[in-house]
């Protein structure tokens, strides 16, 4: 572990006097200038947070636990996810298009592979990005975070090599050091896989490196055509990630929805707000609460028009139901609307509604993997979708716009939906794993 301890602070300093431009000068401005979700919005101004990373990861290195566990499947294959609750699914999902890994890392684990060894070279090197960060605010939440990045690199490092791996498949594509992670790796393994969420690159991926991308929505196909720091050696589709947990409903025929049925899928940006988590920089409550605002409008100006809301997990746990309902009341108070309950699972209720509308969620981009009508409000969102992207024609950003997609779509067919738009290679009978069944 002395040896990667040393290659790893050697490489990340490396990356402080990197070219301007080159792949190491990216890879630093995701670890200074992205947003880390693994600190809430309050740690920017806390000096004391560097030493809090600091005392958090030591304990991972004191700890005994676990910094990885193994799986039913090729020792040279491995998961890296943030954290360890995601196993079985992920473990299940690779399986069915590739070869099964059989060692899962979880990247806040990871630290405990030192089992309590080279503690102090370690905090040497910590001690001065704590005192940067009590003395100095700028970009002190993602400067506290570089504590825990060299410890689970150069664990990740260790562990690549004790484990003899070959290929890692990184379901965490969107932590900001995984771009290090690849440069750091990428000698050492045969394939560094990174596989983004079907949301749009540009959100979390404009700077993306790996051996092997594996796409999930026809969108991203059209993004890296233009995104040039997205390399890669090669690329290939995937269904998106929790697809296999709801697609075999869709296979068979169901119901057609209910005509004149809306369906609003929360972000929660609300709720995330009001928790004070990391600002994404979205404006994704404001969007979803101008969204809101205009299906309100839509409804009472149309008769017959009904709104069924399907709040996100997060504005389902038990002691927010209420205040949920509250929410959502203040923008129908005539009670023009339906709050799913809390048992409704969302990718399991697509024909519960025609038409759904969203600000930001991976919710749009499965409905549409799955055959059904969807529009996107990009209120705000300059970067999105691209001009003339196939996406184009199913976003709005304002009431009108919204208004006129909704009474154009009212007697479109699924089918006629997807050919008006030319939104075909979105649903699920055109990605590989589905045409080669």
């Amino acid at each position: 572990m002395r040896k990667e301890l040393k290659e790893a602070i050697a490489s990340y300093r490396s990356l402080k006097s990197a070219k301007e431009g080159s792949r190491e000068w990216h890879a630093w401005k995701c670890m200074n200038e992205n947003v880390t979700y693994r600190l809430d919005q309050a740690a920017s101004n806390q000096a004391t947070i560097g030493l809090r990373v600091l005392i958090r990861v030591l304990r991972k290195m004191r700890s005994g636990t676990d910094a990885f566990h193994t799986l039913r499947g090729e020792p040279q294959l491995a998961i890296l996810e943030s954290a360890f609750v995601f196993e079985e699914l992920e473990f299940e999902y690779v399986k069915k298009q590739a070869q099964p890994p059989g060692v899962f890392f979880s990247q806040e684990d990871l630290p405990a592979a030192f089992k309590g060894q080279q503690l102090i070279p370690f905090i040497l090197f910590a001690l001065p990005i704590v005192l940067s960060c009590f003395f100095s605010s700028a970009n002190r939440a993602n400067k506290a975070m570089h504590i825990a990045f060299v410890a689970e690199n150069a664990a990740l490092l260790h562990l690549v090599r004790s484990q003899k791996i070959k290929r890692i498949f990184d379901f965490a594509p969107y932590l900001i050091d995984h771009n290090w992670s690849y440069l750091l790796l990428e000698n050492e393994l045969d394939d560094f896989t990174k596989l983004p969420s079907p949301g749009p690159l540009s959100t979390h991926h404009g700077v993306l490196y790996c051996h092997s991308l594996l796409l999930s929505s026809a969108y991203q196909k059209e993004e890296i055509k233009v995104l040039k720091e997205v390399k890669y050696t090669q690329v290939d589709m995937w269904v998106p990630e929790y697809a296999f947990t709801y697609i075999d409903r869709y296979l068979e025929t169901l119901p057609e929805p209910e005509p004149m049925t809306i369906g609003y899928y929360s972000h929660g940006g609300w709720l995330r707000r009001d928790e004070g988590h990391t600002d994404d920089g979205l404006n994704i409550p404001e969007a979803e609460e101008q969204l809101l605002k205009d299906l309100a409008k839509f409804t009472a100006e149309h008769d017959g028009w009904k709104v069924m809301i399907f709040p996100h997990p997060r504005e389902k746990k038990p002691e927010l139901v209420e205040k949920t309902r509250e929410f959502y009341q203040q923008f129908f108070p005539d009670g023009n609307f339906a709050l799913a309950g809390p048992d409704v699972r969302t990718s399991m209720s697509f024909e519960h509604v025609d038409i759904a509308a969203a600000a930001f969620s991976t919710i749009l981009y499965e409905r549409l993997f799955c055959g059904y009508k969807t529009l996107i409000g990009n209120y705000g969102m300059e970067h999105f979708p691209m001009k003339g992207s196939t996406l184009d024609g199913i976003c709005f950003n304002s009431g009108e716009q919204l208004s006129k997609k909704l009474l154009e779509l009212e007697s479109v067919t699924r089918n006629e939906f997807f050919e008006r738009y030319g939104l075909e290679a979105y649903r699920f009978d055109a990605y590989p794993y589905f045409v080669q069944a």
